[in-house]
């Protein structure tokens, strides 16, 4: 008996916007006739649309699909895994909307600095680099940290537009496996299966405490 979130898990990578063939997610998920199973979760929450033998979905199906198997139960850090590092951008963003705050994915300033994901609450910015990597060292986290660091000071010096206003922020990392610390080259560090929780106190979180930069 296949688990329900095997099933998830096997379909995800297997998904394309547009018209997806059912015998094809069937031998891609290597799911056979059972990917109408997790199909059938996808059409009744609204994500996708079931023609006779053919799944219509829609651009970014993958996150909304990885969406709706996290709110099925599915482990984030699972999930991630079988996304790519676009996807995975995506779905931080989502989680920190959902969780109330304003998003800005591949904000640019002046064509000179660009931050994958910054999330805004009441003054208070949440500046993320997402790093999809399934094998780092110790000291390649530091070298992403220290350069996000650098990249929330920038930040202040260039000045933000586009709506886009804070007057703190906390540098962090997001990446898929937990690391040896909570911090690493001045940013903070957060697997992403914690990033949920960690949304809801970073502002106070003492784990990154000293780490915070105001303009």
């Amino acid at each position: 008996m296949v688990s329900a979130d095997v099933m998830w898990l096997s379909l995800l990578p297997c998904l394309r916007g547009g018209v997806n063939d059912m015998e094809e997610l069937g031998m891609c998920s290597e799911l056979g006739g059972r990917v109408k199973l997790v199909v059938r979760s996808l059409v009744e929450a609204g994500i996708a649309e079931l023609e006779g033998d053919v799944l219509l979905a829609p651009e970014g199906i993958r996150v909304l699909a990885a969406l709706q198997a996290m709110r099925e139960g599915v482990d984030i850090g699972s999930v991630s895994r079988r996304l790519t590092w676009r996807d995975f951008e995506s779905l931080t963003a989502s989680v920190m909307e959902g969780s109330g705050f304003k998003i800005w994915r591949g904000f640019r300033v002046h064509k000179v600095l660009e931050v994958d994901v910054i999330g805004v609450d009441t003054g208070f910015a949440l500046v993320i680099d997402c790093k999809h990597w399934m094998l780092y060292s110790p000291s390649k986290l530091r070298e992403a940290g220290f350069r996000q660091r650098m990249r929330v000071r920038r930040l202040f010096e260039l000045g933000v537009a586009d709506g886009l206003k804070f007057t703190e922020a906390l540098p962090v990392l997001v990446i898929l496996q937990r690391a040896g610390g909570l911090e690493a080259g001045g940013s903070c560090i957060v697997p992403v299966s914690g990033l949920r929780e960690f949304i809801t106190i970073a502002r106070g979180f003492e784990g990154c405490r000293g780490l915070m930069l105001r303009g």
